[in-house]
């Protein structure tokens, strides 16, 4: 008997080991449509495809003293040349390198947002009592004595439209800005794609060029995808075999503005 009950907890622990992770800000923001149930089809087929094995992780951890010119451009494109897979160092590279032109001929001072000098607020979203959704910065630079946070898009593709960076910008001026008494300010650094014809085309968002959402908006957009999320993590899936499979990355259809 005992053996029965420890082998159920066993596959039960398993099973919710398998379960896929929350997603990540920018993607609950990405995934939001009109209906929840829009909304779990969207997040189903986003879970369903085997996470791509490279990311823009060596360039988040570069993009500051990129910013600031704080180390020779060498030294970041040999940090860069430190992964293992050849797409990944070129795309971290590249993104690096707009950053790092981003900065040039200007007088800036770069924050990590764990600086033990700085006091700034935990950010977080709590949802529910069992749901905190984090949200994170890359830095925070003073210029000219005023005070911006910023954070970088920097996927060619699954990227936020524009009526989504508004309702990311909402949600990074509501964790950080909501209870700020100095001037502070929010930067937005836009590297994805428009089209491949295009290719990258760079843009410096600041709060005052992004359509403000309301903050009851800001949750509920973010609640309807956790409440999906959920839902999706409640039917019979082999997720453990779905990891396995190759990846497919074909984009989910664009959903109507948040507007």
């Amino acid at each position: 008997m005992i053996q029965r009950l420890t082998e159920s907890a066993t596959r039960s622990y398993r099973s919710e080991m398998a379960k896929p992770r929350l997603p990540a800000l920018h993607d609950l923001v990405r995934l939001w449509r009109p209906t929840l149930q829009e909304t779990i089809e969207a997040t189903e087929a986003h879970l369903l495809q085997k996470p791509v094995p490279i990311d823009y992780r060596i360039a988040r951890q570069l993009c500051r003293v990129a910013f600031s010119h704080g180390v020779p451009w060498s030294a970041l494109l040999a940090a860069c040349d430190r992964s293992e897979i050849a797409t990944e160092r070129k795309m971290n590279a590249e993104v690096t390198r707009m950053v790092w032109d981003l900065g040039n001929d200007r007088e800036v001072q770069c924050f990590a947002p764990n600086d033990k000098r700085l006091t700034i607020p935990p950010g977080r979203i709590v949802l529910r009592r069992d749901v905190a959704v984090r949200v994170n910065i890359d830095f925070l630079y003073v210029e000219s004595q005023r005070i911006r946070y910023f954070w970088a898009q920097f996927r060619k593709s699954f990227a936020l439209s524009d009526s989504e960076l508004g309702v990311m910008a909402s949600v990074l001026r509501r964790t950080f800005l909501a209870d700020e008494g100095r001037e502070v300010d929010l930067e937005i650094f836009d590297l994805s794609e428009p089209s491949a014809a295009v290719g990258r085309y760079p843009r410096v968002l600041r709060l005052s060029e992004l359509p403000t959402i309301p903050d009851a908006q800001v949750v509920d957009v973010l609640q309807r995808v956790v409440d999906a999320f959920d839902s999706v993590c409640q039917k019979d899936i082999d997720w453990a075999t779905i990891r396995k499979r190759p990846s497919h990355r074909a984009p989910p259809p664009s959903p109507p503005s948040f507007i």
